[in-house]
This record gives C-alpha cells, sequence and structure tokens, in this order.
C-alpha cells in the first residue's frame, strides 16, 4: 500500500523523449477523464521549472527512450512531482502521443523514432 499526502491544486503532464539528449514535451493539463489539453494554461515559469524538472527527473532515474510525468501546482503556485510512467500508454489518443504531437512529433514520425533509439541504443542497454 502507498499512502501519499493530498496535494491540493491542479495536475499537469509532460513526456520526456530521449537517450542521449532528452527533452521534454509542452506541458498539458490533465483534465477528469483522463485526456489532456494542451497547452495547460500556465505562465511561462511554471511551464519552464516543469519541463526542466521532468527532465531532471528522467537524467536522475537514468530513463531512456520515453517516460510521462505527473505533476501538481499546489495553490501557493510550489510544484511537486507526483508520479514517473516508464511506460505510458502509445494508443495516439493517450497522454504521451498528444503532448509529443505538440512539438511537431505527430504518432507515424514518434512512433519510428522511438524503434529507431531502441535500436541504435540496443547494443548500450538503452
Amino acid at each position: 500500500m502507498l499512502v501519499e499526502e493530498l496535494c491540493e491544486g491542479r495536475e499537469y503532464r509532460v513526456g520526456v523523449f530521449g537517450c542521449d539528449r532528452p527533452f521534454a514535451s509542452f506541458v498539458g493539463n490533465l483534465n477528469k477523464d483522463g485526456s489532456v489539453t494542451v497547452p495547460a494554461p500556465l505562465d511561462d515559469e511554471s511551464v519552464s521549472i516543469i519541463r526542466d524538472m521532468a527532465v531532471d527527473a528522467f537524467c536522475a532515474l537514468s530513463c531512456k527512450g520515453l517516460a510521462l510525468f505527473d505533476f501538481y501546482q499546489e495553490e501557493s503556485g510550489n510544484i511537486l512531482l507526483g508520479e514517473v510512467n516508464t511506460v505510458p500508454a502509445l494508443y495516439e489518443s493517450a497522454p504521451y502521443p498528444v503532448l509529443m504531437a505538440d512539438l511537431g512529433m505527430r504518432y507515424p514520425y514518434l512512433l519510428a523514432k522511438l524503434i529507431e533509439q531502441a535500436i541504435e541504443h540496443s547494443d548500450r542497454g538503452m
């Protein structure tokens, strides 16, 4: 059982892609139905903090390929990392592909790049 403190505030998602030089997607607002609205209604500073935190966590956890991060912004403005999903859903309307599409990585291209980097890094343990 996992018990965590209740975080009052808004929830956001951001995807990270890459192996050698990972980068973050735009920040999306997590809706009650699980869908994501991109871009999230956030100020530029909060967006920058969330994207930087996602890439920093991705690297600190030695993630490779892709990951989906959930963040919470408290009423005070404090931003907290809530969850890291290293195997996010990849159907076309899932949050990760939707977030990456806003960067120009449309679904077929995203899948091709994921496969390409997996093959490229397979000899290095990815």
